[in-house]
């Protein structure tokens, strides 16, 4: 709750608390504290403090005797995707004094991890890149029509801090969830309805809740796309059309943001043109791992943006 609501120092107080009351278990839940607390920890600039907390957590995940009950195993998997991810992409963060310089403030969910502390001269000025994590959302939580969540509230709390202290705000919601199992795909399934219109409205729906909520910091926006999806093994004529599916999802989802963004006068980071093969797939070239781009991608990415 206190994360959700932005007081990342009481949500550190209280993950360290679980983590130490729970250590000697070895359980998931002691795992997924200090997890959450190496993520805070980045967002506050204490990396070497997050390196720890990403050590103990390592070591009770490579604990054989860890136990799992069925309430777990769904967080058994987020804890060895964050596991994975922080796990590469820590050492890549510089150790920088933040404060010395103006500042980009990067909301999203954990793509915005992965430029954290990174420099970028953007409009003739050098800013540093600050993450503003809110966990778990995707483009499809934060419209008009979507009911309360802990996405969308959290997102709303993000934005009510002093936003004119930062000289640029970037946004990356913009993977949306086109997994095989849950999200666009079942949905669009279930309900009958086309990927291309569900994909669209996902997208227009995003950036008109999301410009609105910051109309008043509107030409300091930068909209990030999603990157081209992985292709899965085409074993057999059900995985191949998976396959076409997920990528007419996102490329559906990148044309309709840009498009926003273009007709609006907004920054858009063309995120699938740099990671997308000549067969639309990705060429894994850029990304630190399947989900997330590599801290170096920031300064391809806005090589040819337009401004």
């Amino acid at each position: 709750i206190y994360e959700t609501w932005n007081e990342l120092e009481s949500a550190l107080e209280s993950y360290i608390k679980s983590a130490n009351l729970i250590a000697q278990h070895k359980r998931e839940s002691s795992l997924t504290s200090l997890i959450n607390t190496s993520v805070i920890l980045i967002q506050l600039n204490s990396i070497e403090d997050a390196k720890k907390a990403l050590s103990n957590a390592l070591a009770i995940a490579f604990n054989k005797e860890i136990t799992l009950s069925q309430s777990t195993m769904k967080n058994k998997k987020n804890n060895n995707a964050y596991l994975s991810y922080l796990n590469k992409l820590i050492p890549k963060i510089p150790r920088i004094d933040s404060s010395a310089e103006s500042q980009i403030l990067h909301l999203g969910e954990s793509h915005c991890l992965a430029f954290t502390n990174q420099t970028i001269d953007l409009k003739g000025k050098k800013c540093i890149l600050k993450p503003s994590l809110v966990k778990g959302a995707k483009a499809f939580h934060l419209s008009e029509e979507s009911r309360k969540n802990p996405q969308k509230i959290g997102f709303e709390k993000r934005i009510q801090q002093n936003l004119e202290d930062y000289e640029h705000i970037f946004l990356s919601f913009g993977e949306i969830d086109s997994r095989e199992d849950e999200g666009i795909l079942p949905h669009c399934k279930k309900t009958g309805k086309a990927i291309q219109d569900v994909s669209k409205s996902t997208a227009i729906n995003y950036f008109r809740w999301t410009t609105k909520s910051l109309s008043q910091q509107k030409k300091k926006l930068v909209y990030f796309g999603t990157p081209a999806p992985f292709m899965l093994d085409p074993i057999s004529d059900q995985s191949s059309e998976i396959n076409k599916q997920r990528l007419l999802a996102i490329k559906t989802f990148n044309t309709t943001l840009a498009k926003q963004c273009q007709e609006s006068g907004v920054l858009f980071a063309d995120v699938y043109q740099l990671t997308a093969r000549n067969d639309g797939y990705n060429s894994n070239i850029w990304m630190l791992d399947s989900v997330h781009l590599k801290p170096k991608a920031l300064h391809e990415l806005f090589k040819n943006i337009k401004y």
